[in-house]
């Protein structure tokens, strides 16, 4: 008999995989080729099924959805202990665990550090993964290898997502889709290195997105809803609150039929979760267990473990409760209320409040948020059921968007040096060009523009952007040994225009400052503005004696990796620098460090802050490129290396390229390819 899955694909297999801080949960649903439309809309009555896989090793019937997403790295194994396995170790050899090499929260390592706890569970961490060598990428990594190894079932000639396509009675292959929920509150930079962890298994980078976590959140509530009664005009607090972190978003109703919702201000994150409450209890124990009781540690960890499967979740059922155990719960509660009073304050009133995610599942925080909020505004829940983020996330993908993105009312991008190629030297703008020649190689470099984002590009609340995302494809500045601080005096140059460029992922600078297309067509006129980012390793705290260093036949030279950062907000953008210092070189670990902001002008007001992090994944993130310090010229322009810029069989296309694409661009548009970063010349030759 033929093997159905080597089979033409039927359909598609749509995969939510919700990780959250504490506990994981996946959805899918499968939509078939004899489907009349897709995406489908909201009235469609061909609706797929959305299902909550439960089919996890060692799990039964109770905890069966939804996994923890905690790990414990044995020591002689590679990959860590988690899920139900390693719930079973906890209640059944608790001695087994080290806590040096137990992680949890580890999510939140993915977070900003702009909060004092936070900060504190990010440095725990920090000194754990020194223990192992391991970095956070290297956790969610493993974390989504032992996801994939529990749903994949590998076979010579085909791996696919066998575990879940075996439930559905087709007769040939689904192609797969997995969404990623990911927290409002991060960074571009982070949302990439938790694709980047997704592509790996057999799933390209075709085969993942991402989608904000309250938005899915809201996609299920709207999509279960039955009995609200819409009205265009009115206003919705969404509140995700889990075992990690709370996240508010608002979102007002443009229309019914299909309804489309717009974001009226920033989301928020905040780090209260259910886990801190139980922090608080582990905190509260251990000032009652005598210091030299046996196995202390032991012991409060099982007094842990029993407050969060006995007391947790049901504590506020009955009002007589413990005023010890309310104090574990107030400083949670109080940061929900404050961030919800925070977002009441803007615009006008809003209407309903949706409660969402585990912790607001607690009886104790549902009625301290009805004291409250009840008289204000109307109070609606999910369901108890687990996995609503997860099934959204699916929701988000079977039908058409709902929330509505606003255009950019500028064009930003930033001045580099670009391969002069054989394409362009024959080209009308040739002789129009600012022109660089190194000896050392020999290559010839015109000056550009690297658009990181264009007029008409739909922006979203996960507006920062970077030219480039890692270390490997950074760009590079090089200077000599003995250079000092008074050397390394560098500027970067930010183009700001009022029009759209082209579609050209760069653009040309004339002699004359004005722009100029490939064609040698000047464009509209001088930029608006012309902004500098003034910049020293030194000022950083950049290790600079600590840097890599690069030898080319008599010439040694050290060199800096980095990228340029752009954030957008409702009263402006900033631009820094984000640099990469080799702190510890026998183990390579690379820090982060970053220049003062530079305030610049406003590229779109607050009614223009677009909604859906799905379209922020579209904003265009630039490649690495390779840079020089000519006897460290404060003027000197980094440059941009490909192959060949014109040729599409040297791209790749935007579903497999590395970093983040444009809002504007279609699936199939062209991105520059990974740039070489040993490619550059060194401080001290001339062009």
């Amino acid at each position: 008999m033929t093997d159905p899955f080597s089979r033409p694909p039927v359909g598609r297999l749509i995969v939510g995989v919700d990780t959250g801080t504490t506990q994981c949960g996946v959805a899918h649903a499968a939509v078939t080729h004899s489907m009349e439309s897709f995406p489908l809309s909201d009235y469609d009555t061909k609706e797929p099924e959305i299902r909550s896989f439960e089919e996890w090793p060692g799990s039964d019937y109770k905890v069966a959805r939804c996994p923890s997403t905690s790990l414990h790295y044995r020591p002689g194994n590679r990959l860590p202990l988690t899920g139900h396995r390693l719930d079973y170790c906890l209640s059944n050899a608790p001695r087994e665990i080290e806590r040096e090499r137990f992680f949890r929260l580890w999510k939140l390592l993915f977070h900003p550090a702009d909060d004092l706890t936070i900060q504190e569970i990010q440095r725990r961490l920090a000194i754990q993964l020194a223990g192992i060598e391991k970095s956070p990428q290297d956790l969610l990594r493993d974390w989504v290898e032992l996801l994939y190894k529990d749903l994949i079932t590998k076979d010579p000639a085909n791996e696919n997502l066998r575990q879940l396509t075996r439930m559905y009675d087709f007769s040939g292959k689904l192609d797969i889709e997995i969404v990623v929920p990911v927290p409002p509150g991060r960074s571009a930079i982070a949302h990439a290195q938790v694709r980047d962890a997704f592509v790996q298994g057999g799933i390209t980078r075709s085969q993942v997105s991402l989608v904000s976590e309250p938005e899915a959140l809201f996609r299920y509530w709207v999509h279960e809803e039955r009995t609200h009664p819409w009205v265009p005009g009115q206003r919705f607090l969404v509140l995700d609150a889990g075992g990690g972190t709370g996240c508010l978003v608002r979102y007002r109703l443009l229309q019914v039929n299909p309804p489309q919702f717009e974001q009226e201000f920033d989301s928020e994150s905040i780090i209260c979760g259910a886990e801190t409450i139980s922090d608080a209890f582990e905190s509260l124990a251990s000032r009652r267990v005598p210091t030299d009781c046996a196995r202390r540690a032991s012991v409060l960890d099982q007094m842990r473990r029993d407050f969060d499967q006995k007391c947790k979740h049901s504590f506020g059922y009955i009002d007589e409760q413990s005023k010890d155990i309310a104090r574990c719960f107030q400083p949670c509660v109080s940061k929900i209320i404050a961030g919800v009073e925070r977002q009441l304050a803007f615009g006008g009133k809003v209407d309903v409040l949706v409660l969402g995610g585990g912790l607001c599942q607690n009886a104790f925080v549902v009625k301290s948020l009805r004291r409250q909020f009840e008289s204000r505004l109307s109070i609606r829940g999910l369901t108890h059921e687990k996995g609503h983020v997860a099934k959204g996330a699916v929701l988000t993908r079977l039908y058409a968007p709902f929330i509505v993105t606003k255009p950019m009312k500028r064009s930003v991008g930033v001045v580099t040096w670009w391969i002069l190629d054989d394409a362009v030297e024959s080209s009308p703008c040739y002789p129009h060009l600012i022109i660089l020649k190194d000896k050392e190689p020999q290559l010839k470099y015109f000056s550009a523009v690297q658009w990181l984002a264009k007029m008409g590009d739909q922006v979203s609340e996960s507006h920062e952007l970077a030219t480039e995302a890692h270390y490997d494809g950074a760009r590079t500045r090089t200077f000599s040994l003995s250079s000092t601080r008074s050397n390394l005096n560098f500027v970067e140059k930010i183009f700001v225009v009022d029009y759209h460029p082209g579609p050209e992922e760069y653009t040309a600078i004339r002699q004359d400052g004005l722009l100029m297309t490939n064609s040698g067509a000047v464009l509209e006129g001088r930029p608006t503005t012309l902004e500098k980012i003034h910049w020293n390793p030194y000022d950083m705290g950049i290790n600079v004696t600590g840097l890599p260093i690069k030898r080319r036949t008599t010439r040694v030279w050290r060199v800096l990796r980095y990228s340029i950062v752009m954030r957008m907000s409702d009263v402006g953008t900033d631009f820094w620098i984000k640099a990469w210092s080799l702190q510890n070189k026998s183990r390579k670990t690379l820090v982060e460090m970053t220049s003062r902001p530079s305030a610049n002008v406003t590229l779109f007001t607050h009614q223009d802050i677009s909604e859906s992090l799905s379209e922020s994944w579209k904003l265009g993130m630039g490649t690495g490129a390779p840079t020089h310090n000519d006897n460290q010229s404060a003027e000197d322009t980094p440059r941009l290396h490909t192959d060949h810029i014109n040729a599409p069989s040297h791209h790749s296309s935007v579903r497999d390229a590395p970093c983040i694409s444009r809002a504007q661009a279609s699936r199939d548009t062209m991105l520059l390819p990974q740039l070489n970063p040993r490619i550059g010349s060194s401080a001290n030759s001339n062009p």
